[in-house]
């Protein structure tokens, strides 16, 4: 609307006059533009829907740029490096936003940007050239009225939309290579157009022999010049063309998808996406590897592939050390390994540790540090050693709710080590929250129910049942659930229904788990002998998959209460997943 404004004030003033029914054309189109913009989302020209285009709201760019100026006034962060400076100057309120985990690369307005990335002398500069050029074009444009300026006009009228736009809204990509190329034409045109006195030297070959090796030189490396960008660019499209092939190949085809990729680091070796996209795709392989019969899976290639995702994970950190989604990357490729790497929990916290240097208020990385604790813990004989571990995790996850309040897996991991604690009322209230802010992930209701098993106070078994049976209402093959409504029967002295549970657990459970049949069948055995299992603790222990990911996989949460098997009717929070 203000570039139209623009365009047709020129034309009403006569300062450029173009042939009138043009004029018609131009005032119709701004009527048009008008009333479109006054209809709102009311008004639609096709039926189609555009992308949503997200980008960080004017005050928390103002924020950014703030904070950003505080550490390097002058300077700023460095050129393209917004992502960097939003990452670590982000406020700990956005952590509430449902889009929390977003990362921004890119200021709403270039003014913000430009504070954030290039400081105030950058945005001095900047500023100075956008208000020479537009002075210059105005200028251009308002004298010689007697020359036909409509050109000028049009090209002059999409820079400035394109300033203005730059200036308001997020742009990147096509927009600016776009927005560089008709400015450059418009400012060209405008020159021509108006007539400009022409002030140049003239330098020859022939006519200036003081001026032929100099000017030569310069031609030759202007030459060289060329041919090189020329190159340059053309490589580095030709690398993107073979990562958007990889992109799409997706996680159906990992290895087409190294292949692809390895194509593009070798044309351009210096994007660190890149290597992390190969880290990404080995530990696919990996998993997939790990979700074989237990007869097929071949323990040398997960290891290798894993080793192979870390190594290529480690070198996108390497040419990217400040940006905190490679970090991000390699802490889950550690977590991953975690069981084929020795002392990964001190790699995982390094790696996150590093995380939170870049990203001060990202609760996910506290969370995995709290994680790295317990896995720590799991290895640690000492009692008042895994106690003392115990409560550095729980600190570390009471941080990470209270720097996000609406934090489920944080609220989740806090109830699962105060419960390992003794601390069941704390549990029991951290668990609900977790399960009141996600309702879709069993897992938490599952061990919400355990809870108020173990503590049996009040009607707390009557409220373990009850969830129990609204899972088995979602689910009714939930192994896991069986099993524990089984024991709360048997310990209610409910015998028939007790057996009923077990009976089913017989069925769910796969007929190559032999041991684990044969332990059930030894609970059903014992309670029609009137034996009690709480007693004799004959039950199964969790046997779940011994070559799959940790815990930390994904940020899925393993089952912590003991289950007896981990098929593919259980829920997703116990199962191996391909990395995000």
């Amino acid at each position: 609307m203000i570039g139209f404004g623009f365009f047709v004030i020129f034309i009403l003033s006569q300062i450029v006059r173009p042939n009138k029914k043009f004029i018609g054309v131009a005032m119709v189109t701004f009527f048009i533009l008008m009333a479109i913009v006054m209809a709102g989302e009311n008004f639609k020209l096709a039926k189609i829907s555009l992308p949503v285009e997200v980008y960080p709201s004017y005050s928390l760019s103002f924020q950014i740029a703030k904070e950003s100026l505080k550490d390097n006034f002058f300077l700023g962060s460095g050129a393209a490096s917004y992502g960097h400076a939003f990452s670590l100057h982000k406020p700990e309120v956005f952590n509430q936003n449902q889009l929390y985990d977003i990362r921004f690369y890119q200021g709403t307005g270039v003014v913000f940007e430009a504070l954030s990335s290039i400081g105030v002398l950058g945005t001095l500069a900047l500023l100075l050239v956008i208000i020479s050029f537009i002075g210059v074009c105005i200028y251009l444009l308002a004298i010689k009225k007697e020359k036909d300026k409509v050109y000028s006009l049009g090209f002059v009228t999409s820079a400035i939309i394109f300033l203005i736009s730059a200036s308001l809204v997020k742009i990147d990509g096509v927009l600016i290579i776009f927005g560089a190329i008709i400015s450059v034409l418009a400012l060209a045109i405008i020159i021509r157009e108006s007539d400009s006195e022409e002030n140049y030297f003239n330098f020859s070959f022939k006519a200036s022999p003081k001026y032929a090796l100099t000017l030569a030189f310069i031609f030759t490396v202007v030459s060289m010049g060329v041919v090189y960008l020329f190159v340059f660019v053309g490589k580095i499209y030709a690398s993107d063309i073979y990562a958007g092939k990889s992109m799409r190949i997706g996680a159906e085809n990992s290895e087409t998808a190294i292949a692809s990729l390895g194509r593009a680091i070798s044309l351009n070796n210096k994007e660190s996406k890149y290597y992390i996209n190969v880290g990404q795709h080995y530990m696919v392989l990996a998993n997939k590897e790990m979700l074989k019969d237990e007869k097929d899976i071949n323990k040398d290639a997960i290891g290798q592939y894993l080793n192979q995702s870390i190594v290529a994970t480690v070198e996108g950190k390497n040419l990217s050390p400040n940006d905190v989604a490679t970090i991000e990357a390699l802490a889950q490729m550690y977590e991953n390994a975690g069981m084929y790497a020795e002392d990964s929990s001190k790699m995982i916290e390094e790696t996150y540790n590093r995380g939170l240097e870049l990203e001060p208020n990202n609760p996910n990385f506290i969370l995995g540090l709290g994680k790295a604790k317990l896995n720590k813990m799991a290895l640690t004989k000492d009692e008042e050693e895994k106690k003392k571990i115990a409560n550095e995790a729980k600190d570390l996850f009471q941080k990470a709710v209270d720097k996000k309040n609406n934090f489920a897996p944080g609220y989740y991991q806090l109830a699962i080590v105060q419960g390992a604690l003794g601390d069941l009322d704390k549990a029991i209230e951290n668990m609900s929250n977790a399960a009141i802010l996600d309702r879709s992930n069993i897992n938490y209701f599952f061990n919400l129910a355990g809870l108020y098993q173990q503590r049996a106070k009040g009607d707390d078994e009557k409220i373990a049942e009850s969830i129990f049976k609204e899972i088995l209402g979602v689910n009714d093959k939930e192994v896991n659930t069986h099993f524990s409504l089984g024991t709360l029967y048997e310990k209610k002295g409910e015998k028939d229904k007790a057996l009923e549970e077990y009976n089913k657990v017989l069925g769910l459970v796969p007929a190559e788990s032999g041991e684990v049949k044969s332990k059930i069948e030894k609970m059903i055995e014992n309670l029609k002998n009137g034996i009690s299992n709480l007693e004799t603790n004959t039950a199964p222990e969790n046997n779940e998959n011994q070559n799959a990911p940790t815990e930390n996989q994904n940020n899925n949460e393993e089952n912590t209460q003991e289950a007896v098997v981990n098929n593919s009717e259980t829920p997703a929070e116990n199962a191996p997943a391909e990395n995000q």
